[in-house]
C-alpha cells in the first residue's frame, strides 16, 4: 500500500469536527496537532469509538501537511471509506466530506 512521504506534520493544526451521519448528537472534535488516530480501541486512539463494534480496534489516521489534512487507512479489520469510496492511499480531507468505517459514517468539518 503506497503512504505518503510526510513532510512538516504537524505545522498546520485545525480543529477537526467528525458529525455521526446517522445520529446529530455525536459529534467528535479535536484538535489536530500533527496526527490521531481514530478506531474503538480507547489505549491505542485519539479518538475512541468504543461502543460501535464494527469500527476496528485503530481504524484510521488523521495527519496534516503542509496546510492540508490527510485520511489514512490502517487496514485494520473494517475499511476506511472516503465519499463513499475505499480508501487505498492517503486522501485529502476537505469540510464536508463524509469518512466511513464499519456501520458508522461521519461528517467532516475543518476550522
Amino acid at each position: 500500500m503506497n503512504r505518503k512521504q510526510v513532510k512538516n506534520e504537524g505545522e498546520y493544526t485545525p480543529w477537526i469536527h467528525l458529525k455521526d451521519v446517522h445520529d446529530k448528537t455525536r459529534v467528535y472534535e479535536y484538535k489536530l496537532e500533527g496526527c490521531m488516530v481514530v478506531g474503538r480501541d480507547p489505549h491505542l486512539c485519539d479518538v475512541a469509538i468504543v461502543e460501535e463494534p464494527t469500527v476496528s480496534g485503530r481504524q484510521c489516521r488523521l495527519y496534516t501537511e503542509e496546510n492540508e489534512v490527510y485520511l489514512m487507512d490502517l487496514d485494520g479489520t473494517n475499511p476506511t471509506y472516503h465519499n463513499n469510496v475505499k480508501v487505498v492511499e492517503d486522501v485529502t480531507l476537505r469540510s464536508g466530506d463524509v469518512i466511513s468505517f464499519g456501520e458508522m459514517d461521519f461528517y467532516v468539518e475543518i476550522k
